[in-house]
């Protein structure tokens, strides 16, 4: 899977990615941004064809990942049609090999850029806030409410985290409400 979806990235390919092999009306569709030893990182569109932020997660949840359809290339034809502009993400690329560890680079990066996010555990808890600290082991979060409220904070070890989700349409909003509240 991991040498597939190098390619994907290479050619800067619309994709859709399945996550569950059950639920087949969930899945991205997405360009591949970074891969590294074991996960991957997508911009994502919605249903749409709107951007819709970053999500990153292990490639190991990956269950299928379908390209060249008549589906994806009408929404390529969309999405590049309405050159949208796009929040940039310093992580890209070809990372394997590297020693990098994705999931601490993203929260690094989205720690310096003071965005919210959204974080999916092991357990399919989802919480919603702000990188308050990162350790090799944790995660501060920083955690806000539907309203966009800050609501104290949650300590989630690294290992237990299994998506984040970066600008989404949802994120964006929610952060334009908790910015309304400082």
């Amino acid at each position: 899977m991991k040498e597939t979806l190098k390619k994907i990235l290479k050619r800067h390919e619309l994709v859709e990615i399945y996550t569950d092999a059950i639920e087949k009306e969930y899945f991205d569709v997405c360009y591949v941004t970074a891969i590294s030893d074991n996960d991957v990182m997508l911009r994502t569109y919605n249903s749409v064809c709107e951007y819709d932020g970053y999500v990153l997660y292990p490639i190991s949840e990956i269950t299928e990942i379908r390209l060249g359809t008549r589906y994806l290339e009408g929404r390529g034809k969309i999405i590049a049609s309405r050159q949208e502009q796009l929040t940039p993400f310093a992580i890209e690329g070809d990372l394997d090999g590297l020693g990098i560890d994705l999931f601490i680079a993203f929260l690094e990066e989205c720690q310096k850029l003071h965005n919210l996010i959204k974080v999916t555990t092991v357990h399919d808890i989802e919480l919603c806030g702000y990188v308050e600290e990162l350790s090799e082991n944790a995660l501060i979060l920083q955690q806000t409410d539907c309203d966009g409220f800050v609501d104290g904070k949650t300590i989630i070890p690294i290992d237990d985290l299994s998506k984040l989700d970066y600008d989404s349409k949802m994120l964006r909003a929610r952060n334009s409400l908790a910015l309304t509240h400082q």
